[in-house]
């Protein structure tokens, strides 16, 4: 029973259920390793932002979450509830602005996720590290309630803007088998992804593992993007076709 329980649940959940000290996985999955001193600082860092005055919370946030990040530049902003893993393999650069309710989340053997200057992430999105890199270039906008996962590594370039609702996960789940349900099949990957600078993804976009996206390239709302995007071209549809 325990096992199928296992197989059902999600990749931090898995953590926490594996064998061994509950205290030893809980280091694991929130600050990356079994340091007393780096758990003590993440804990008390996100227990006194938590515990801040509403006025005095943005500042509170701005001066305390540099203490556990691999590094934060200058003028960066922090919504509310964030939910922060392994902020040891995250970097951000100057004038970001991350706003509430993103999730910043490095897995696994997930190398970590740098954000350069200028990136604004909007609300309610997923960027989720479970293997290789994820870096976002500068000045480039996410949109809200997006997901951005990676495998085998993301790369996004520079300037570029992504509507709301747009997912570039970097795996799938295998369908071969009829008699288990997909979740519970292997998943599978068929390369990193990588968006070029200046491209324009429109509102609920899908974008598939291994796929590459050219430079000035436009892919229109709800397109479903399966095959590699040239420079300058426009996709739209699902699948996404050139038009």
């Amino acid at each position: 029973m325990q096992v199928e329980k296992i197989r059902r649940i999600g990749g931090v959940q898995r953590q926490l259920f594996q064998p061994g000290s509950m205290f030893r996985r809980y280091c694991e999955t929130t600050v990356g390793n079994y340091c007393l001193s780096d758990l003590v600082k993440y804990e008390l860092v996100t227990m006194m932002i938590n515990a801040a005055p509403c006025r005095m919370r943005q500042a509170a946030r701005r001066h305390l979450y540099p203490l556990i990040f691999v590094h934060v530049g200058r003028r960066t902003i922090f919504g509310e509830k964030l939910i922060i893993r392994r902020p040891n393999r995250i970097t951000i650069g100057n004038d970001v602005s991350i706003e509430d309710e993103v999730s910043l989340d490095v897995k696994g053997e997930g190398e970590g996720i740098t954000i350069a200057n200028g990136v604004t992430i909007g609300a309610g999105t997923i960027v989720s590290c479970t293997g290789g890199h994820i870096r976002i270039g500068g000045g480039t906008r996410i949109g809200r309630r997006c997901r951005l996962g990676s495998s085998l590594g993301l790369e996004i370039g520079e300037h570029a803007v992504f509507g709301d609702e747009c997912y570039l996960v970097g795996a799938a789940h295998a369908y071969d088998r009829k008699d288990i349900p997909i979740i519970d099949q292997p998943l599978t990957c068929r390369g990193p992804n990588h968006v070029g600078n200046q491209v324009r993804i429109g509102k609920g976009v899908t974008v598939r593992d291994g796929v590459r996206i050219g430079d000035d390239a436009i892919v229109k709302d709800d397109a479903l993007v399966i095959n590699d995007v040239l420079d300058n071209a426009v996709v739209a549809g699902i699948p996404g076709r050139f038009v």
